[in-house]
């Protein structure tokens, strides 16, 4: 079993860091580039743990010509966008953040029936692009609110607990 001597980018990726030549393993978010050029001033380094979704910012084949394992953590993110995406989608149809505007300004003095009523959203559709991850977390959520979620998608879904039950 290896012991890894891990760098935190955030406070020790300097140039002038002398630990950098002997680190063994980089703990490191999605907004460090790892390229080729940088591997070569990291002469002991054996892993990359990115605590990120993808890994579009390594250079994974430099990384894999050096022997450098590179890792990520899928699907750590799914369940957070997709609640986003649902916060996102109420607020605008209950029009949330222009109705929270004069509460805070202590301006709402009153309710009536016409004040800030948006739009209901169990008799829309709550359309999906991609059914990957957030897709179908998305989607969960979505018809707990009654809403039809149809999808595209580049490649037919198997069917599977994820995939929308509503359609093919």
């Amino acid at each position: 079993m290896d012991v890894f001597d891990f760098l935190r980018i955030e406070t020790e990726m300097r140039p002038d860091n002398r630990i950098m030549a002997k680190a063994t393993g980089i703990l490191g978010p999605h907004l460090q580039s790892f390229v080729d050029q940088f591997f070569g001033v990291l002469n002991s380094l054996k892993i990359i743990a990115n605590y990120s979704v993808g890994v579009d910012h390594v250079d994974l084949e430099a990384a894999r010509a050096r022997g450098i394992v590179v890792t990520n953590t899928p699907d750590v993110l799914s369940d957070a966008t997709a609640e986003i995406a649902m916060l996102c989608m109420l607020g605008a149809a209950r029009r949330a953040g222009k109705g929270q505007r004069p509460v805070r300004a202590g301006a709402w003095k009153s309710w009536s029936p016409a004040f800030m009523g948006g739009t209901q959203i169990t008799v829309n559709r709550f359309a999906l692009i991609g059914m990957r991850r957030v897709g179908p977390a998305t989607a969960r959520r979505a018809r707990r609110f009654d809403l039809e979620t149809p999808y595209t998608q580049p490649h037919r879904l198997h069917p599977a607990p994820t995939s929308p039950p509503n359609h093919p």
